[in-house]
């Protein structure tokens, strides 16, 4: 409340007095106005510091965003890293395993061709089983042809199967006795099936020039 010297004079209040009262009014006046003042500055700090925390607790929620998320791609990588491990060793081992069957079948026929171990281990090396194609039932299809590439090969053509001698008995006759109609070398090469063409080779090597001890 405000007041004017006038107003104190109309009072009837003693000049002296008057100036005195009006210097306590002002003191009130700026005891007030200071309060005031730091009651602003007070707001204004709060409002600051609320402002910072807010801030806080918005760097807060981030950086927990981030380590989860951190942790989550950590995970990912460490279960993809594992999966394509396992991927990589099971493919492994079924490569591992299909040319250990192709290898197999392949010596297999060469042995049952006639081949020496030395001259079936040097095809085998060659690469000649990476020919082989395997059915769904894990045999090979196409043993015949791939037999056929490695005798038309230049470098694997000499490699002629052991010759085994038939021993002619009473009960296993050479296969032109009895008047029976002799075969040619012609004829024998165009067998197609090798058991048997290396067979009728070891009854009749002397189409072929080979003699026997």
């Amino acid at each position: 409340m405000s007041f004017k010297r006038s107003d104190l004079v109309a009072l009837g209040i003693e000049p002296e007095k008057i100036q005195t009262l009006i210097d306590w009014h002002m003191d009130t006046v700026k005891g007030l106005q200071a309060e005031i003042d730091k009651s602003k500055d007070s707001e204004e700090k709060l409002t600051k510091v609320q402002a910072e925390l807010d801030k806080v607790k918005k760097d807060l929620e981030n950086a927990n965003k981030t380590i989860k998320t951190a942790e989550q791609d950590d995970y990912k990588g460490k279960y993809e890293n594992v999966t394509a491990e396992l991927e990589k060793l099971k493919n492994e081992t079924a490569a591992k395993e299909t040319a250990t069957a192709k290898k197999t079948a392949l010596k297999d026929k060469l042995k049952e061709a006639g081949y020496s171990d030395r001259a079936m281990n040097l095809i085998i090396r060659n690469g000649f089983a990476d020919d082989i194609e395997l059915g769904e039932d894990g045999k090979a299809k196409n043993l015949d042809d791939v037999i056929k590439n490695i005798q038309s090969d230049a470098d694997f053509s000499g490699f002629t199967p052991e010759i085994k001698e038939t021993k002619h008995t009473p009960a296993n006759p050479p296969a032109n006795a009895g008047g029976a109609k002799a075969i040619t070398k012609e004829e024998i090469m165009a067998i197609t099936n090798t058991a048997e063409r290396q067979q009728k080779i070891a009854e009749n090597p002397e189409l072929f020039g080979i003699t026997k001890d």
